[in-house]
């Protein structure tokens, strides 16, 4: 079988997903240290959690297969507890700034209380404390993969039987973020701030404008340069929408209109951006304007 197999063990089953209501308060999880002692449980629990996913996928583990992860890097396993039950396992690999997820299992009797979903929320918060990055692995056949998207893994990488993902925070987290950014960078074009501009646009930043003429970094550096002491009117930008996001990439679609003396609205543009991750930060990478019909300003919330 193939070996990357093995470190595939995101392991919620499928009526922890798709069957339960939510609840109303998460389960307070006790969490402690995994020892030998816990090692018969640990493969009772691993052959409970895993075998519906892995004869889904067609592969074949060994029960010397199975024990071999159960034993693999025991001392980054922990075990989990809701009041005196048992409620499962999570064995996390720490590094510096690097942590993954290699196994999270959940009892059968607790699917539907919620545990998987709180563990990876007080794992995303230690991980994001530690400035680590985060990543798991899950079998394609999991449908646990739905539930790790809805708390902000996205896919960076796959191969024959897994998919690899990473966290970049939920679909909100990251639109308010990249709005923060796109405003941002608005402002360091009306009050024109080259250096701040550089910082957020890409090297291969490439903007087809309004009027349509096409702009790279440096045009855009040298007009931004060349009007220094002259700012452009303000401008008022509102219903941002994340349209489409991978582990490295995001669009973002928002409507745009300069601000005029007596507080009017002219100039309204429909907006496109196109951001990529670069490290640990965001950089524009690409960005359209096109003129649209009149809006009404947003009300806010």
């Amino acid at each position: 079988m193939d070996a990357r197999v093995l470190l595939v063990d995101l392991c919620l089953h499928t009526d922890s997903i798709t069957s339960a209501k939510p609840a109303n308060m998460p389960p307070t999880i006790i969490r402690r240290p995994a020892t030998e002692a816990d090692y018969a449980y640990l493969y009772d629990l691993r052959i409970a959690s895993m075998a519906p996913h892995i004869v889904a996928a067609g592969l074949n583990v060994t029960p010397e297969e199975h024990q071999e992860r159960v034993r693999d890097r025991l001392a980054s396993a922990e075990i989990l507890h809701v009041g005196d039950s048992p409620a499962g396992m999570i064995k996390v690999d720490r590094q510096a700034g690097y942590w993954h997820i290699m196994q999270l299992q959940v009892e059968p009797a607790m699917h539907g209380r919620g545990v998987g979903g709180e563990i990876l929320r007080q794992i995303i918060a230690e991980a994001r404390a530690a400035g680590a990055q985060l990543t798991l692995g899950v079998l394609k056949v999991n449908p646990a993969q739905r539930l790790y998207r809805r708390m902000g893994f996205v896919i960076y990488g796959e191969g024959q039987h897994e998919f690899e993902m990473v966290w970049r925070g939920t679909d909100a987290e990251m639109l308010t973020e990249l709005r923060g950014l796109e405003i941002a960078l608005q402002h360091a074009c009306v009050k024109p701030d080259p250096a701040r501009v550089a910082e957020l646009v890409h090297d291969d930043f490439r903007e087809i404008g309004r009027s349509g003429k096409l702009w790279d970094k440096q045009s855009l550096l040298e007009a931004l340069a060349a009007e220094a002491g002259s700012p452009s009117p303000p401008m008022h930008s509102q219903n941002f929408v994340l349209h489409a996001r991978t582990a490295e990439n995001a669009t973002l679609i928002y409507r745009s209109a300069n601000i005029e003396p007596d507080g009017s609205f002219s100039r309204h543009t429909l907006r496109s951006s196109l951001w990529t991750r670069q490290g640990e930060r965001w950089q524009m990478l690409f960005h359209q304007g096109t003129a649209c019909d009149v809006f009404e300003r947003e009300l806010m919330r």
